[in-house]
Parts: structure tokens; sequence; C-alpha cells
């Protein structure tokens, strides 16, 4: 009977029919990763011609693999939303706030017992949900088994006009926000103001996802977060989430429990206009004017620590190419945040003062920058000579790679002069001839036009500078022959 069956047909008769407590015996192959400690992964499992079990791939088990038993740890204990699994959630899931193991009911706005006294538009573009965890648990440990969430569209300006006085309203009568999802940050416009909606937030807040356009990535608002005590900080985007433009204030986070870096992140290879939403790879720190004190530079070396040692444990503060084997104990051999960028501080000529060392523990070595954004907004770049020879620029360096490290200004390529003013002393030492080759050599423009200015009286600085090949002009534009 069997043999008059089609050949298809047969075949899942005879899959169908199998007894599988006959393939008890495993591939030499997979034999000798499983000494090695890899065991096969069922997702490529099969079954050989011998009737041995073999695959096409091997992994480490779950429970002892570091990787998803961080996640888990993390997705669990961490998450304010958590659950017990190693999976990230999906582009979907973060566009729609969907956790595993959670239920999500979304309030009507009108008539809602609860919401309906703010008095909501429906047209405002403010989404409020509640999600309740499927299987309960005891609350301890900051667990929870239900919350609510509201979403605004920032892009929605009947949303975003109402938004501050919304959440103090929230404030003022007691309400409790668990997680406050603001989308499309800067996609109308790239200046649009979140300082004083993020200075708004309650001072604890359990959850925070913001979702920033990548048209002209602009987080300066984040430094406003410093105060908050966050326990959860997720940062996306739908747009390019690999642009060297990303950066972020270290400061901004100092209160953060747990920036989130194990939700799904896209790879370049998706089609420039397709809409993904994923978060963010940072690899650029940035500081604002409120950190530079009269020239006290402590708090952005506190910044500079905290990414660059104390907190680079943490996933965020690795930048792009993540941990080194033992993340919490050999510091110096994780990636940190390469690029630098002092655009938002306008008195910052250079690296000077700044410290890129641990002074705490040594044995963590230095850390070297390959990007450097200066504030400039005219067409010379002015530093006194005394700053030019403190000016540490060893620390922009690629490490002998054949890729040069960058140096950008504010202005982009309007920048095509250097300004040198003296106070008294007009001598070069070999410290301010070695900056001052960095700095030509590392932006474009500068290498190209290779132009200095100097004082009127400045004749030995004027002819210092012709000797080391520059073409030295007045402040007044007048060429000096």
């Amino acid at each position: 009977m069997k043999a008059k069956l089609p050949k298809d047909e047969l075949r899942v008769w005879l899959i169908l029919n199998l007894d599988k407590s006959k393939f008890n015996k495993m591939a030499s192959r997979s034999e000798a990763y499983l000494k090695e400690g890899l065991t096969i992964d069922p997702r490529n499992a099969f079954i050989n011609e011998n009737g041995e079990i073999d695959s096409y791939g091997w992994n480490v088990p779950d429970e002892y693999n570091t990787v998803t038993s961080r996640q888990q740890r993390d997705n669990s204990e961490r998450r304010v939303f958590g659950y017990n699994s190693w999976h990230s959630r999906t582009s979907y899931d973060i566009e729609n706030g969907n956790y595993e193991g959670w239920n999500t009911t979304r309030v009507d706005l009108k008539n809602d017992p609860v919401f309906k006294e703010y008095k909501i538009d429906e047209d405002a573009g403010i989404k409020i949900t509640k999600l309740e965890r499927k299987n309960r648990v005891e609350e301890k440990n900051g667990l929870i088994n239900e919350g609510v969430v509201v979403e605004i569209d920032a892009s929605n300006t009947k949303g975003y006009d109402r938004l501050e006085s919304l959440i103090k309203k929230f404030q003022s009568k007691g309400q409790k926000i668990t997680s406050y999802r603001i989308k499309n940050i800067g996609e109308k416009d790239s200046a649009q103001a979140f300082g004083k909606i993020l200075a708004a937030l309650p001072t604890e807040l359990p959850q925070l996802e913001l979702f920033f356009s990548d048209r002209d990535p602009n987080t300066a608002s984040l430094i406003n977060l410093e105060d908050k005590k966050i326990k959860e900080l997720s940062l996306y985007t739908n747009g390019n989430s690999l642009k060297q433009a990303w950066s972020f204030n270290p400061l901004s986070f100092r209160n953060t429990e747990w920036i989130n870096t194990i939700d799904y992140n896209v790879s370049s290879e998706y089609g420039r206009n397709a809409k993904i939403y994923t978060r963010v790879t940072f690899n650029t720190l940035a500081f604002d004017e409120k950190d530079y004190n009269n020239g006290n530079l402590e708090r952005i070396n506190d910044g500079l620590r905290m990414a660059y040692y104390a907190r680079n444990n943490e996933p965020i503060f690795q930048g792009g190419f993540g941990p080194g084997l033992n993340p919490d104990t050999k510091l110096g051999d994780n990636s940190y945040p390469s690029g630098l960028d002092f655009s938002r501080v306008t008195k910052i000529k250079s690296l000077k003062g700044l410290v890129f060392n641990d002074t705490q523990n040594p044995g963590n070595g230095s850390r070297k920058i390959t990007e450097l954004t200066l504030f400039n907004d005219k067409d010379y770049f002015e530093i006194s000579l005394d700053e030019l020879s403190k000016a540490n620029m060893e620390h922009l360096s690629t490490g002998g790679s054949p890729v040069a490290p960058k140096l950008y200004f504010s202005n982009g390529s309007t920048t095509t002069k250097m300004r040198i003013t003296t106070n008294g002393t007009s001598q070069l030492d070999q410290s301010a001839i070695n900056n001052l080759n960095s700095y030509f050599s590392y932006n474009e423009a500068l290498k190209a036009s290779k132009t200095i200015q100097v004082d009127n009286t400045s004749s030995t600085l004027a002819q210092s500078l012709k000797n080391l090949g520059y073409n030295v002009e007045t402040s007044s534009n007048n060429i000096i022959t």
C-alpha cells in the first residue's frame, strides 16, 4: 500500500513514522565540538546519512553564554516591563511599545475615569496605554505587574505644545506615570526645544524612551536628565542609527541606572528610506557650555572619566566596537567612544587640560580620540600661542593606522585659516610646532590653505612660521614676504 503512494507523500509518511528513539548517536564532528564546550544549535540540527545527530552550527549553552546570560539578567531585572528570556525587542516591538509576557490596552482618553479629566484631544498625537504582566510576580526588588505609558508624537504641534504642561499636571495631581515615550524628536525641526520638556519630567521616573530623528541628530537636550533618577533609558531612531553625527553628553546619565543597549540594532545594509526602529549606536561624546565654567574643566573631565573608565563596563560607553574579554575588570581592553565634540562649548580651542588616562588605575592605560570637533564662527580659527604650546593634541590619534584622525570645525569648511595671538613671547617651542602640525594635518581646509595669521608686531613668530612652510598673513590680511 505504502509503495503505491506518490513519492512526496511517501516521504511525509516515513518522517511521521520514524522511531526517534533510534537517533541516539552523535556525529563525530559534533562530538569533537562538544569536547570544546560547544553544543549543537537546535535551529541548525539535522540527521545525517548515517542516522547520526549532526548540526550546521554549535554554540556555548545559553546558561554559560555570557552575552545571552547578561541579556536575560537585564531583561528580567533591569527592564521596567521585564521578562525572563534573553531575547531583545524587535523593531516592531520598539515601535509599538510591546514586551514579551505583557498585555497592552489602549486608554479611551474621552471616557476613561482617570484620564478624561486631562482633556487630551484625540488629534494631539498623545496616546496612553496600560500594560499588565500576563503571569504576575511578587512585587519586590523593583518588579512591577502593571504600568501606565504615555506616548507623544513630537511632530504633532498640538501635542508638542501641550506636553510640558501635561507632564506637570500629572505630577500635581499625583498621577503615577510609569513611562514616557516621546517619538519623532526633531522630525519637523532639528532645533526643536526639548530641554524644557525633559526638565519637566519627574525627578524619579521608572522608564523613559526617546525617539530621535536622524535628519540632523541633536541630543543636546539630554543634559536636562542629569539630575533625574531614571531606572531605564532607551534612545531610538527610525532613521540611520549608525551616523557619525550621533553623540551624547555622558553627564546626562549621571543618575540613570540602566541605559538599554540590548534592543534591536539595525545594520547598515538597509535602504536609505527604510523606516526601521532601532537603538542608536553612539561613538562620540559631546559637552555643553555649562560644563566649561570660566576655564574650569572639572565637569568635562568628570564626564570623560565616567565614559572612559568609571562606567566603561556598560555597553553605552563602549562606542561602536563593544567590550573586551573582561569588561568589568580590564577596562583598558574595552572599546570607548572615540569622537569628541565641543561644538557647543565656544571657548574650548584644544585638548588643553583634558585628562585621557585613568587617574585611579594607571594600569587601564590612556585613551586616544580619532575625531575632534571644535566651535568656530569665523573664516579663521583663533588660538593663543600659550594654548597652542599646551594643546595636548597628541591625544588626537589613530595609533599609527593608515587612516588619519579628523579635526572638524562647527562651521565646516568655512574655516580656512588659523590666527595665532601672542601675549608677550612670540617664540614657538617644539610642543607648539607639533600641535600646530596636528591642526593642519587633520583638517582638510586648513591643510589646503596652510595659512596662518599673526599680530602685526609678531615678526619673530611670522618668520618662524614661514620657515616651517606656512603661508603667513598679518591679522589685517596683509601677506608677509
